[in-house]
């Protein structure tokens, strides 16, 4: 949709780096949740919980539509893009579902907190992205059993999007001519 509206506006298409606009939004909702949560207002975060959650129910939509759209149109030179946009929206927008974890599940992860709100984001980041890339350094740990759904649900997302990039790696890389 967001492509399209630029094609009309600009009347070309969408550069590369308009695919990563998801990725920007998970960290500026991990940043948000992790300083709106420390107003100390419960109808506010209640608010902010929703708001938030249905704004990476929707992210998570359209990274999932786009990436599957992409598949279906190969050697386009924004492919890549996407393929890429797709992962770090992904690792992105788990690290915010983490950061709701986190804040409204007491002792749900050992190891995240911080000092301030950008400390706890960037320890919510670095923990979805050693998770999708299956390395898990143990440092930090789920601890509560939603938490570790979801770390689940993360972990095994990585070998889908493995699985799909290297079944259709045709999509990504045109054949030499001649």
């Amino acid at each position: 949709m967001l492509r399209w509206l630029f094609k009309k506006i600009f009347k070309k298409n969408a550069p590369g780096l308009f695919f990563y606009i998801p990725p920007v939004m998970g960290i500026l909702l991990c940043y948000l949740t992790f300083s709106e949560h420390r107003l100390g207002d419960m109808v506010a975060n209640i608010i902010a919980l929703f708001l938030n959650s249905i704004t990476i129910l929707v992210l998570i939509a359209i990274n999932l539509r786009r990436f599957i759209v992409t598949l279906q149109k190969p050697y386009q030179s924004a492919n890549l893009h996407v393929a890429l946009g797709s992962v770090f929206a992904t690792v992105m927008l788990f690290a915010a579902i983490y950061s709701f974890i986190y804040l409204y599940i007491p002792n749900s992860f050992a190891g995240l907190n911080g000092n301030t709100p950008l400390d706890e984001c960037v320890n919510v980041i670095y923990f979805s992205t050693v998770t999708f890339t299956t390395v898990g350094f143990g440092d930090i740990l789920p601890v509560a059993p939603i938490a570790k759904v979801f770390v689940s649900i993360e972990t095994m997302s990585f070998f889908v999007f493995f699985v799909i990039l290297l079944g259709n790696h045709s999509v990504f890389i045109k054949p030499k001519e001649g």
